[in-house]
């Protein structure tokens, strides 16, 4: 005669089992939200880095007295989306310079604006 073993689950079992199981789930939902927190992190360190790296390029360039109009402005953007992947708008008015930093999926954005010290 041949005995077939096997696991039935109790009631016992079962009580002990499924809060394992509750457990682990939450545990996965957490780790999942730490990890899009860490990731929108990244992306705003990455616009605010980016607009301050072009902000202080420009305010170098007026402080040398290089020539600063719209069309340099938007080459300057232009390099800096190419080479960071983020939206970037540099505008010139009356001697207020404008800047605007964003992420493409809309995470993050920076917006500063400042006056040349030249006067142009």
């Amino acid at each position: 005669m041949r005995e077939e073993g096997g696991f039935v689950l109790t009631g016992m079992v079962l009580l002990l089992v499924l809060p394992s199981f509750l457990l682990a789930s939450c545990l996965l939902v957490v780790m999942e939200r730490g990890e899009e927190g860490l990731s929108v992190k990244a992306v705003a360190e990455r616009v605010w880095f980016t607009a301050r790296d072009a902000e202080n390029l420009v305010r170098q360039m007026d402080l040398y007295r290089m020539q600063l109009d719209n069309v340099t402005l938007g080459g300057i953007a232009r390099t800096y989306e190419r080479y960071t992947g983020l939206l970037v708008t540099l505008t010139l008015e009356n001697s207020t310079v404008r800047l605007e930093v964003r992420d493409p999926g809309g995470t993050a954005k920076y917006f500063s604006s400042w006056e040349l010290e030249g006067g142009r």
